[in-house]
């Protein structure tokens, strides 16, 4: 009877044991994230974790095309290695691939590559990028289970000289002691309601804090001059415009040369006919 109980023990024990082999966590290639404001060019770092060794991957990198302005990309120890690009709509997909150096593993946890955006966007929103996972293995007919992670991108708010805004919105209205500071009032100001001014160029960040001292509420701002800016647009445009005329000269130009030619060519051939 107790050689019975024993050997049940035993076996119940086996069983609760965990299972290594099932706990082993799958590899997974992940598209960082980070923040920045319009115009600005961020490098996203792309990633491999719990790497097994491998020879080939190919993934499809998606992005919305309206808020986020392809730039560079770069894969790193791999023979052949690139990215192309289609869109569709509003998004675009960067496709990755890339193949390691006579075909030996790449075993290699951390940084694989990297990829870089424009920010095109003015709003302060998240922009995801997405990645998709299309073969990752060690050879013809060895493909191994991969996991995936998604990036985004935070885009900071923008604010202009001599404007304002209204922050109180974004605060429950229940919300009691509330207060506002500004990291830097040269920059720009915030009163006791949460209307901000901003004064000069530069970066700030706007903060409502509790009672308790507890920030419930952020925001960054990039000040630009707002005139400065309308200028910078106003002269571009210009020089477009500019452009645009100088070509139109050249063209007509052009054709007036040809008619010229075309025009002693005839006279030569009627003086030679009468000779």
């Amino acid at each position: 009877m107790i050689k019975r109980m024993f050997i049940c023990l035993l076996c119940l024990t086996i069983l609760l044991m965990p299972n290594h082999s099932q706990a082993k966590e799958l590899p997974t290639l992940k598209i960082g994230s980070s923040s920045g404001y319009k115009d600005e060019i961020l490098t996203i770092p792309i990633t491999l974790e719990n790497n097994p060794g491998f020879s080939y991957i190919g993934a499809k990198i998606r992005y919305d095309a309206t808020k986020l302005e392809y730039v560079n990309s770069k894969l790193l120890a791999f023979k052949s290695a690139g990215m192309r690009g289609i869109e569709i709509n509003s998004y675009k997909t960067i496709t990755l691939y890339a193949l390691t150096i006579d075909d030996k593993l790449f075993e290699e946890n951390g940084k694989i590559g990297e990829i870089q955006f424009k920010v095109l966007s003015e709003e302060e929103e998240e922009v995801p990028i997405e990645v998709t996972i299309d073969n990752f293995g060690k050879g013809e007919g060895d493909a191994i289970e991969i996991k995936k992670e998604d990036g985004v991108i935070q885009v900071k708010s923008h604010g202009t000289i001599d404007k304002q805004e209204d922050l109180s919105k974004e605060i429950d209205e229940k919300a009691e002691d509330i207060t506002w500071k500004s990291s830097n009032e040269d920059i720009a100001e915030v009163d006791e309601k949460g209307n901000v001014v901003f004064h000069d160029e530069g970066e700030v960040t706007i903060e409502a804090v509790d009672k308790d001292g507890k920030t419930v509420y952020k925001k960054e701002y990039k000040v630009d001059d707002g005139k400065k800016v309308n200028e910078e647009e106003k002269e571009e445009k210009e020089t477009k415009e500019t452009s645009k005329k100088n070509q139109s000269s050249y063209i007509l130009g052009g054709v007036i040369l040809l008619v010229i030619i075309l025009l002693l060519f005839i006279l030569y051939k009627k003086k030679k006919s009468k000779n």
